[in-house]
């Protein structure tokens, strides 16, 4: 990465990827370091943040918001969440009036990005019943 600062001085930032995340984790001087790593790990797709991945959908899901959980497993690195078992969760969820949970899940997902392979079965198959 090449940064400019103010002065107009040019610099190269080299980054170790799978690094980042567990240094920061791990960085006590560093305020709130848990939330800043999984920031960072959400929007730039850096590996090393599964756990808080994991942590942050179990509980958007345990607190009812369905569509923040569909927007971390849409942003979860690789198939962490964007697998069976995260789709038998929404299908199993309660509705909360509005639509079903299933739908506010695939909603999240074709907002920004193409479905894989089991979400795509799973989309059509009340389609083809």
């Amino acid at each position: 990465m090449i940064v400019i600062n103010r002065a107009g001085q040019i610099f190269s930032i080299n980054v170790e990827e799978n690094n980042l995340i567990p240094y920061i984790n791990s960085a006590g001087h560093i305020q709130d370091n848990k939330n800043l790593s999984f920031k960072l790990a959400q929007r730039f797709h850096l590996p090393g943040a599964d756990d808080l991945f994991m942590l942050q959908f179990n509980q958007k899901l345990a607190a009812s918001d369905y569509k923040g959980a569909a927007t971390i497993a849409r942003d979860a690195p690789g198939t962490l969440l964007r697998n069976q078992e995260t789709i038998n969760k929404f299908k199993n969820l309660p509705s909360t009036g509005g639509p079903a949970p299933i739908l506010i899940y695939f909603d999240a997902l074709l907002q920004t990005t193409k479905l894989n392979a089991i979400e795509s079965i799973e989309l059509a198959r009340p389609v083809i019943q």
